[in-house]
């Protein structure tokens, strides 16, 4: 009798660990891998992975995305602030004119992006103040140039959720320290910088067309938006080396700016 329960103890042992073996060839449902993630192995014996597009979702956090403008192949960081998605990098995109490298060297557009005048930047559309500003302008196809209201939806996220939110008039006290780079800003005594959304703002400075002089590089970030003042002059957004400030300003038109491109 004993002989025969422990034989009987032994195929079930070996039953039990046969259908475990089974469930292990089964599809890795590991959230840890990736939700939406599956692979498979071909005929020819490689691998082939597909992503769902829940895997593909916006969040509010900073992300490393990337697009490539198809009409000179130039690739861009992306990054996903709230609702909105920026390039994450000043753009690059030479025009037939109106736009500049900083001193005319080409090393400075490879880091700092082109400056453009506003005309150029809005490629020959009227002010747009509304959210979205609906106008490409300079941007590739998919992005467009950023109104003023849409600067300020920025602002006001990274400042309510950052826990900074002081202002006075038309200028954000104390977010600078999230919006610029962490590097390439010339220092300042108590001045720290920790890129927390991914916009990475350089400090690409501007052409004075007066003069046909540069100012600012490596000292301030002057990027433009779709939205005018006046017939001569048009709102932009202003970080300085020295301070936290998220500045509003209008500078005029024929100064040449860089441009950040937003996500339709």
């Amino acid at each position: 009798m004993t002989l025969l329960k422990n034989l009987l103890t032994f195929f079930i042992v070996v039953f039990l660990v046969a259908c475990g073996s089974d469930d292990s060839t089964g599809p890795d449902t590991d959230s840890s891998s990736g939700q939406g993630m599956s692979s498979s192995i071909s005929s020819s014996g490689t691998s082939s992975i597909s992503i769902s597009s829940s895997s593909l979702a916006l969040t509010s956090n900073p992300s490393d995305g990337e697009m490539t403008d198809s009409r000179d192949g130039k690739s861009y960081k992306t990054t996903t602030i709230g609702t909105q998605v920026w390039m994450a990098e000043n753009l690059n995109f030479e025009t037939a004119s109106g736009s500049y490298c900083y001193d005319n060297s080409e090393s400075n557009c490879d880091t700092y992006g082109r400056l453009y005048t506003w005309s150029v930047a809005m490629d020959g559309a009227p002010s747009s103040s509304a959210n979205p500003s609906g106008i490409q302008g300079v941007c590739p196809s998919g992005w467009h140039m950023p109104s003023d209201d849409e600067w300020e939806t920025l602002a006001s996220f990274v400042a309510n959720d950052a826990g900074l939110t002081g202002k006075s008039i038309d200028n954000w006290t104390e977010i600078g320290q999230k919006l610029k780079s962490i590097t390439g800003w010339t220092a300042s005594s108590g001045i720290s910088f920790d890129d927390g959304y991914g916009f990475s703002g350089l400090p690409g400075g501007y052409r004075i067309n007066s003069s046909g002089s540069y100012a600012d590089l490596g000292n301030g970030g002057h990027w433009w938006s779709s939205t005018e003042i006046s017939n001569s002059y048009a709102y932009y957004r202003f970080l300085f080396y020295n301070n936290e400030n998220f500045l509003r300003l209008g500078n005029d038109k024929s100064d040449a700016h860089s441009v950040r491109c937003i996500m339709n």
